[in-house]
């Protein structure tokens, strides 16, 4: 906390002896509480361990990671990045897939789309029959592709989004796995009424089924969707009343579900569900400071409870959260892009701690606050939890390596 901040804090318990005998106690309490809830310690053997810093290997290798990790069943973390150090392909950052193996620290690019009309690959990916499947949302027809990346470090090119709009434009969401074996997703643009698609992908035939087309008469450009336990998709979408969770079944029948008060159209959204079958989602702003929430959704569709469990922004506790994780220990975890001790005037983001019926708030790790060297700036894409219960994530910046400004991001551990 700040000079000025305890100076307002201290300004306010010295009024509060002039206030009625009764009024001072209880707001003393109050106040009490409230320093306790925002900056206590908590978890305090929490640690951060650095494992990877991007930008110092070949000259190609892949800078500023730019989502989340997968786990596979190797052990190993599967990630993505923006683009390769110091090289762009026709002006635009190229990117490249890599994997990371926490045991033994190995390190490797396992696919570089330099030279490839494909480029700017998004995590998080798909790990699917000894492969990768990921999305790209640029190509050369500006429309996205769907790529598969074999064991070789071969890619090849699935699905093509541009050629024809009405099969989608811009693959805007993460990748699914159906219990059918084939492939979800859906397109923030092109379809019948260029609002967006749900769509199937046959990875045998590489056949693509259109399984919604969305219009302005309901919920639009779906920003993101999962597949739920119950067979159904459940996702974010814009609305001429603002952005919703909608639900949609396997035949394409789509129903909102709940409306956020703001009619703003904005990114910056996750959704996960725990094994009791509770959602669990953030959005990036809204709230009562408007720096983002994070909520909890229970019932049975359509009847649904939406509860917000934190509202960021009072303080040192961030804003602008990424998506939230199950810990091993039943509580959520997650990052904030920016808030926090950090040295930049905004903070440089945090981990935090929750406990799923949001009594408990803990700031775990205030980015580039001067106590861990190169640990780091503007956490990205949430954590993923590894086979050995430890938290895993990245960083856009900092890190050991980049430029006077800004670096290239790194790999870290979390161990609660």
């Amino acid at each position: 906390m700040n000079r000025e901040g305890c100076s307002r804090i201290l300004s306010g318990l010295a009024l509060s002896f002039r206030l009625p005998r009764t009024l001072s106690i209880w707001w003393f309490f109050a106040v009490i509480v409230g320093l306790a809830y925002l900056i206590a310690p908590g978890n305090v053997g929490a640690q951060i361990t650095i494992l990877y810093s991007f930008g110092g290997g070949k000259p190609a290798a892949g800078v500023h990671p730019n989502g989340g990790l997968v786990l596979g069943r190797d052990g190993e973390l599967y990630g993505t990045t923006e683009e390769e150090l110091d090289t762009r392909t026709w002006g635009f950052p190229s990117g490249t897939v890599f994997r990371f193996d926490p045991a033994t620290s190995r390190f490797n690019d396992l696919k570089s789309f330099l030279t490839a009309k494909h480029r700017a690959p998004q995590s998080p990916l798909l790990l699917f029959h000894g492969g990768i499947v990921g999305g790209i949302a640029q190509t050369n027809h500006r429309g996205g592709s769907i790529f598969y990346l074999g064991s070789s470090g071969s890619a090849q090119i699935w699905h093509e989004f541009g050629l024809q709009k009405t099969n989608g434009n811009d693959p805007s969401t993460p990748l699914m796995l159906g219990p059918d074996g084939d492939i979800y997703g859906a397109t923030v643009g092109g379809g019948a009424n260029n609002q967006g698609t749900v769509y199937q992908l046959n990875p045998a035939t590489h056949e693509l089924t259109l399984l919604h087309s969305f219009s302005l008469s309901g919920p639009y450009r779906p920003r993101y969707l999962i597949l739920g336990q119950d067979g159904n998709f459940y996702g974010y979408a814009f609305s001429s009343s603002g952005m919703v969770i909608l639900m949609m079944t396997p035949a394409g029948a789509v129903t909102t579900l709940y409306t956020f008060n703001g009619s703003e159209e904005f990114d910056g959204l996750s959704l996960t569900q725990a094994s009791d079958g509770t959602f669990y989602g953030t959005t990036e702003i809204l709230g009562t400071y408007n720096k983002g929430t994070l909520f909890k959704m229970a019932g049975t569709p359509p009847s649904v409870t939406v509860t917000v469990l934190h509202s960021f922004g009072q303080g040192i506790d961030g804003f602008y959260p990424g998506g939230v994780v199950v810990g091993p220990n039943g509580n959520l975890y997650g990052v904030t892009a920016a808030g926090g001790t950090g040295k930049h005037t905004a903070g440089d983001g945090i981990i935090f701690e929750i406990t799923t019926d949001g009594s408990t708030y803990t700031v775990l790790h205030n980015f580039n606050d001067g106590s861990i060297p190169n640990d780091g700036s503007d956490p990205v894409g949430g954590l993923t939890v590894g086979t050995d219960n430890n938290l895993y994530g990245t960083t856009f910046q900092g890190g050991a390596y980049g430029r006077a400004k800004g670096g290239f991001g790194m790999l870290f551990r979390l161990s609660p």
